[in-house]
């Protein structure tokens, strides 16, 4: 087994690196698609793997979160944690099958990509969590190294797309992720040499789950929220409206990538170091102002794009994104100080208040994402409607629980949310101080 990575900048460069290649490996396949299919079909498409991520995105809270907070107790604890986690795994991909099976029906789509994407799906969840086993143990560079072929590969499939490959269509894309995902698990597995664990499976459950719900609903609930907001534009408004929005978001994927990168650098190294308050949100905040400013200058970027290499990207679907991506941008900004926030309050381990706001967030957004584009009949109405979601969650959140404030202001506005401030344990009964 691979030595840990010696530093905490090491292992910290290495997790955002990971999560990068992990991000843009099921980003891509979506730009892939989008070249080869109408918007209408890209529209149905894209929501039929925004489920598989909402799902993916509810296991990293449940079962990734805890593994993250282990990363002090030792590999044996964190071995055992990530055993039970994939048996976990494995027991939610047939509901999660069985949810896409329904989505689709009724629609006009092959049944092989339905199948693909079922095969698929067990494969995905569990080298999820494999991913964020080897990163609690500190060696988030054989992560990197597994899901760098994986994005690989998914480049050298949408470089495929621009060939103009008469043989490549959505079942051979679909296929080829798969495939790719396949050899990313067995890469990790053969690493760690981790097994499913049934023994005790139940216990192991029912110790510290309402942290696990916590953390799994605030993970899954915004990519959950955005699908069912997907879902009902779908239906309400058409699916050439969530081909636009969804391009839009998959354009700005990379801001997702870091949203989705910060607990894994931010909380398993404050573990180690005991870190205050003020300094995880100073830099959270350091992080924010950077990527914030990066986030303004793409969203800028995309708009200004000639339309014939955009195509390149998102094919047909491109020209209806253009017309919102400054709106959307503006929204990833504001969103990025929320998600922050969130980060900071995983860290010391207030899940009861970090859901608090993630619901809130979710219910607004949906709202008025939903509302803004029946009103408006349009992508721009449901991306302004979410735009000022953010923007109220976000400045009413800052406001209320002050991050950067001291120690005892904190602890005073949090004490309604009766979280332990213990790091994690698997002990039925932890130790709070």
């Amino acid at each position: 087994m691979s030595a840990p990575t010696s530093t905490a900048k090491g292992r910290g460069l290495s997790g955002a690196v990971d999560q990068v290649f992990s991000s843009l490996s099921n980003g891509l396949i979506l730009f892939a698609i989008a070249v080869v299919s109408t918007p209408e079909d890209f529209g149905v498409l894209s929501l039929l793997l925004m489920l598989l991520t909402a799902a993916v995105g509810c296991m990293r809270g449940a079962l990734g979160t805890p593994l993250l907070l282990n990363a002090a107790r030792g590999t044996e604890q964190i071995r055992r944690e990530g055993s039970y986690a994939v048996t976990a795994a494995l027991a939610v991909s047939p509901i999660l099958v069985g949810a896409m099976w329904l989505l689709l029906e009724g629609r006009e789509l092959g049944t092989p990509s339905i199948v693909i994407v079922a095969i698929a799906t067990p494969v995905v969840m569990v080298q999820d969590v494999l991913r964020y086993v080897v990163i609690s143990e500190g060696r988030p560079h054989i992560a990197a190294i597994w899901d760098g072929f994986w994005f690989l590969g998914s480049v050298a499939l949408l470089v495929s797309t621009w060939g103009g490959v008469r043989f490549v269509d959505v079942d051979v894309l679909i296929a080829g992720w798969s495939v790719l995902a396949s050899v990313a698990l067995l890469g990790l597995a053969v690493d760690l040499h981790l097994l499913p664990r049934f023994r005790g499976f139940f216990r192991w459950l029912a110790a510290g789950w309402q942290h696990r719900l916590r953390y799994g609903a605030d993970a899954g609930l915004e990519q959950g929220g955005l699908f069912l907001a997907l879902a009902l534009v779908t239906g309400l408004v058409g699916a050439v409206a969530t081909a636009a929005l969804r391009g839009a978001m998959a354009l700005l994927a990379p801001v997702g990538i870091l949203t989705s990168a910060l607990p894994l650098v931010v909380i398993p190294e404050s573990a180690r170091r005991s870190a205050t308050r003020k300094q995880v949100w100073r830099g959270l905040t350091k992080i924010t102002v950077i990527a914030s400013v990066i986030t303004l200058m793409a969203g800028l970027a995309f708009y200004l794009l000639p339309e014939s290499i955009g195509k390149l990207l998102l094919g047909d679907t491109f020209p209806l994104t253009q017309q919102i991506i400054l709106i959307v941008t503006l929204q990833y900004v504001i969103g990025l100080w929320g998600a922050s926030q969130r980060v900071h309050l995983a860290t010391f381990n207030r899940s009861a208040a970090m859901l608090t706001l993630k619901v809130t967030y979710v219910i607004l957004g949906v709202g008025f994402f939903v509302g803004g584009g029946v009103l408006f009949n349009s992508a721009t109405g449901a991306a302004v409607g979410i735009a000022i979601a953010a923007t109220l969650t976000t400045t009413v959140s800052l406001a209320w629980l002050t991050p950067w404030g001291d120690e005892e202001v904190g602890r005073h506005r949090l004490k309604k949310h009766a979280d332990s401030t213990a790091m994690w344990t698997l002990d039925p009964s932890p130790t709070r101080r």
